[in-house]
């Protein structure tokens, strides 16, 4: 019996073939389907086997919101390769909550064939990025263990199917989701600016302070009027096409994505699509395109494309274009800052399309995993500070030393030779008589970073500050050297920016294989093993370098031909004769 107070649920069921989900689907739903209650809860089961391709555009486009699926495993099959597929379309489709259905125990004899095929999902869901809930034995041929345990046999001591749903969490209302209302057009009237949008999400209220992103302004609302009819309201909810009285210092355009300040969309220029592509010509790395994220449409380049995998056969493929109908992870890069959102910061607002002359070209969902989001790098809260002038110039600072000051950014992976080649040119360059300075990425998290952790945002800050110390050593004189990862390129690029026309970026070059082998600290089994999460090169992103000033190959040089390269770029940059320094900048 169907309580229709009870919130409902979309449930995708969905498995290799042969591993069952439509005889799963029946026992849950019946032979003609429809919804189905357990647990205080009302369920709709959604057989994808039944249209594979229909099914997943809707998911991808929004048509259709699931709120978790049920991944049926053959518990009999000990071959993982097809159920790898199936997951990583799942993470592909922004399908975060899974419970896994290892059906067909009724062929298992005994339950050591169990605990193994248990301990084979327990490896393969962390590698498909998925969080596995629950991992349920049952047999849909029979329907043990879907609503009922009797009949398992021992080797089962969890949940029933029916009882893991419980642990799915049901998307929160568009009302009770954070404010998000994209400001798409302006209209002046009667002396004032209006702003107008569609309401994606939350509620708001006339009076309330406001954040404008990626502008980061903050405002008042002043005024709210409801465009479907009504003149004035002062409150607007999900749905409402809204038109603003904004009471604000500053001035800004239509484009930006309205907020509550204390529940704010991610500031980024490069984050994860997981993109549905339906056009006939392929995507490709290196494409520009236009984006549909947060709201506002951009500009953007396709970094880089990887786990491909099609609707209706899953098969995991290596090329580098997606191709039409398969579903994709893809790494965008917009022209500037934007202001997005993820299914875990805000579901309405976290749709993606792109865009051609012939319409929607591709669609799905935003995904930061690996990046930082960047609002903290780039807001400046310090008011009322004034920049000192020194009185001792760029030429006498250099004509002292008889070279420029400079940053010399060693950037690459871990294992690269970074703080190994760094020390080596340190002394070298100590030993010609040029003012030089390490900065270790290990050292400076012994004091001026030791608040920092290594999740993105923290690891973009520890760069803001490394780059800003940097920038001081460079304008006294002093030649610094960091040896950071620094896997980002918009943290690079601020660095860049904070030194100016001193700074110059080392690529240390290395193979990930090569630095895997050397792995000196054993960071890479560990991470490996899962036992580190979020480093770079195995579950974060390295972005390399696109037009670095020096390039190192430590895989193809001993260490000494790598210290003399750099030392001839140093020589041939920085030095200068003290007659003849160069004009101050």
């Amino acid at each position: 019996m169907v309580d229709h107070s009870w919130p409902l649920l979309n449930l995708l069921i969905i498995g290799p073939k042969e591993a069952g989900a439509s005889e799963l689907t029946k026992c849950l739903s019946g032979e003609i389907g429809g919804v189905f209650s357990a647990e205080e809860r009302n369920y709709v089961a959604i057989d994808v086997s039944a249209d594979p391709r229909g099914t997943i555009q809707q998911v991808m486009q929004g048509t259709i919101v699931a709120d978790g699926a049920v991944l049926v495993a053959d518990a009999s099959d000990g071959c993982t390769e097809s159920l790898e597929s199936i997951g990583l379309l799942l993470s592909n489709m922004g399908v975060d909550q899974v419970i896994v259905a290892l059906n067909k125990i009724d062929l298992l004899d005994g339950p050591a064939r169990l605990d193994a095929a248990r301990e084979r999902v327990r490896q393969l869901m962390p590698q498909v990025d998925l969080q596995c809930l629950s991992i349920v034995p049952l047999s849909a041929k029979t329907c043990e263990n879907v609503c009922d345990p009797e009949g398992v046999g021992s080797g089962n001591d969890g949940p029933t199917l029916s009882e893991a749903l419980n642990g799915f969490e049901a998307l929160p209302s568009l009302a009770d989701q954070p404010l998000r209302l994209p400001l798409t057009t302006s209209t002046e009237r009667q002396g004032s600016r209006f702003f107008e949008g569609r309401l994606r999400s939350g509620v708001l209220v006339e009076g309330d302070q406001v954040l404008l992103s990626p502008s980061n302004a903050l405002a008042r609302v002043a005024r709210v009027q409801i465009l479907d009819g009504r003149q004035y309201a002062q409150i607007a909810h999900p749905g409402d096409q809204v038109s603003l009285l904004l009471d604000m210092d500053g001035h800004i355009e239509a484009g930006e994505l309205l907020s509550h300040v204390e529940e704010a969309p991610i500031e980024s220029d490069v984050f994860r699509g997981r993109i549905l592509w339906r056009r006939k010509e392929p995507l490709t790395a290196g494409a520009r395109v236009d984006l549909d994220a947060g709201g506002s449409v951009v500009q953007a380049e396709v970094q880089s494309i990887s786990r491909c995998i099609d609707a209706t056969d899953p098969q995991i493929e290596t090329s580098n274009d997606l191709l039409p109908g398969q579903v994709g992870e893809v790494i965008l890069r917009a022209v500037n800052l934007i202001a997005i959102d993820t299914r875990a910061t805000c579901p309405a607002n976290s749709r993606l399309q792109i865009l051609d002359e012939q319409g929607v070209a591709g669609v799905g969902s935003i995904s930061m995993d690996g990046y930082a989001d960047q609002r903290g790098v780039v807001t400046v809260r310090a008011t009322n500070v004034t920049r000192v002038v020194h009185q001792v110039s760029t030429d006498a600072r250099v004509n002292r030393h008889e070279h420029r000051g400079a940053v010399l950014w060693f950037t690459g992976l871990s294992g690269a030779g970074k703080s190994t080649l760094a020390i080596e040119v340190e002394r070298a360059m100590f030993e010609k008589g040029y003012e030089v300075y390490v900065l270790d990425g290990d050292n400076i998290r012994h004091g001026l970073n030791a608040d920092l952790g290594f999740s993105p945002e923290d690891r973009s800050e520890n760069i803001r500050r490394v780059g800003e110390v940097a920038a001081l050593f460079s304008r006294a004189g002093i030649v610094a050297i960091s040896a950071f990862i620094s896997p980002y390129r918009s943290d690079r690029a601020r660095a860049r920016a904070a030194a100016g026309s001193d700074f110059h970026e080392v690529y240390i070059k290395a193979p990930i294989e090569v630095c895997e082998r050397r792995d000196p600290k054993g960071l890479y089994a560990r991470a490996r093993s899962g036992e580190l999460r979020e480093f770079t090169g195995i579950s974060a992103p390295y972005e390399t370098p696109e037009s670095p000033e020096l390039t190192v190959d430590t895989a193809t040089h001993d260490v000494a031909a790598c210290v003399a390269q750099v030392i001839a770029y140093v020589d041939s940059e920085l030095s200068v004769s003290p007659q003849s320094p160069p004009s101050s900048s």
